[in-house]
């Protein structure tokens, strides 16, 4: 009796994601995401994680971050932010804050499933051809909130979106969605997704946050990186 209890509890929605993120883990794998920037990178189970974005391409190891850009020279992000603001490359700094902030996705999976206040199945889908179950996931209204009034300020403060005269925060939305292979419980893809209407003047808006990751390559993804850089990121 205890067994078939204890089986049923370990097939619940919130173990099975629990349960892909670990399996994720513990091969290399490739990955895309699209959202502000469109990110590319791989993950090596040494806690390894190299991100590229436009020019820049970014590898840490733990606490450990280098980027390299377009001339080829490993620097750290803030040395990077510094040549951008020379140079006037303002997007430089988001970039930066992005490969910074950057986490590898199966970590991303675990935040989302730790965030979250109700996981539950959802429709099964294919990703590549390849048979997936999918797990919905909703959250607290302050998360998203929070979330989407950041990235507000942030639009603002970048030109791309005029002041909203007021946030109409009863239409408030978002979900994700984390889609796993049948096959070996692998993490296919990761979608997110808020939103929230505002005003400005008499005319009704609506502001959008889209995240998808998509995960790929298991076991075929390798570092190729110079001894000297290596050893400045610790990488035996």
């Amino acid at each position: 009796m205890w067994l078939v209890v204890a089986l049923l509890l370990q097939d619940t929605p919130v173990d099975a994601v629990r349960q892909s993120v670990e399996e994720t883990a513990a091969a290399s794998y490739s990955f895309t995401v699209t959202g502000r920037f469109r990110r590319r990178g791989e993950w090596i189970p040494d806690d390894i994680l190299v991100s590229r974005i436009d020019v820049f391409q970014s590898v840490r190891h733990g606490a450990t971050i280098l980027v390299k850009g377009p001339e080829g020279l490993w620097k750290t992000p803030d040395e990077r932010v510094g040549e951008a603001t020379e140079n006037e490359r303002p997007d430089v700094a988001d970039m930066m804050r992005t490969l910074e902030e950057a986490r590898p996705p199966h970590l991303m999976t675990s935040d989302l499933v730790a965030a979250a206040k109700a996981v539950s199945r959802s429709d099964d889908t294919t990703v590549d051809g390849a048979p997936c179950r999918t797990y919905y996931l909703t959250f607290p209204e302050k998360r998203l909130r929070d979330e989407l009034q950041e990235e507000i300020e942030l639009a603002v403060r970048h030109g791309t979106l005029e002041k909203p005269d007021k946030i109409l925060w009863s239409s408030l939305r978002g979900h994700a969605r984390v889609t796993v292979r049948v096959s070996d419980g692998r993490i296919a893809r990761i979608t997110e997704q808020s939103s929230v209407n505002f005003s400005q003047g008499d005319r009704e808006k609506k502001f959008e946050l889209r995240l998808t990751l998509t995960l790929g390559d298991f076991g075929k993804a390798t570092l190729d990186l110079p001894d000297v850089v290596k050893k400045r990121l610790g990488i035996q």
